[in-house]
């Protein structure tokens, strides 16, 4: 989810590396990005106090990526509504992805085009022009560019992900786990170790 939220800063304009994305400087006068937005533990607690935890119904996004049926099954479940075989019947899309290309542009998006993202940057071509000529630069790069290097890039980017975040997301999840019953480790979260105390040994 970080990195799709990064991608988005970059097709956005953003020059920043997924590092200073993460935890770059700010005087508190403008919004910016903490890796406190995922605690998902926070969001989860707040709409279980809301509504009551067994009004409430936590699914991982990864399910629905592996398994489409059971994750529409298990909401029919819980809503006592009858699942329907055609809704249970999906195809799966594989879009492709253009990592290398957002990363690669990324140096050159403040010349290139004006935007949010890089703080209205004074770009060399305007606004309008800036934006189209960066998203064509970003398609016919994507369209050229092999699988192999997108992935090698993704994996890349993940391992700086990782670096950044100091693992200051296993607690979250480690509480999300004994708050829901999920288990967050198999669909690849990184969760704190259990305590004893926590396991009631």
């Amino acid at each position: 989810m970080i990195l799709s939220n990064y991608f988005q800063y970059l097709k956005f304009g953003g020059s920043r590396s997924i590092q200073n994305y993460l935890n770059g400087e700010n005087d508190g006068r403008v919004p910016s990005v903490s890796a406190r937005f995922w605690h998902y533990h926070r969001l989860i607690e707040m709409y279980q106090k809301s509504f009551g935890a067994k009004n409430v119904l936590v699914l991982p996004f990864e399910m629905l990526a592996q398994d489409s049926a059971g994750f529409v099954r298990t909401i029919c479940n819980f809503a006592g509504v009858e699942v329907l075989d055609e809704v249970l019947a999906t195809t799966k899309l594989n879009a492709r992805s253009e990592y290398f290309s957002y990363a690669a542009l990324r140096f050159l998006s403040p010349l290139i085009r004006s935007s949010r993202g890089n703080g209205f940057a004074l770009s060399l071509f305007g606004r309008k022009a800036g934006k189209k000529i960066h998203l064509g630069l970003r398609r016919i790069v994507g369209s050229i560019v092999p699988y192999r290097l997108n992935d090698m890039t993704k994996r890349s980017l993940m391992r700086k992900l990782e670096l950044a975040l100091d693992n200051s997301l296993e607690h979250s999840n480690r509480v999300v786990e004994m708050s829901t019953g999920l288990d967050l480790a198999r669909y690849g979260y990184a969760v704190a170790m259990a305590s004893p105390a926590q396991d009631g040994n």
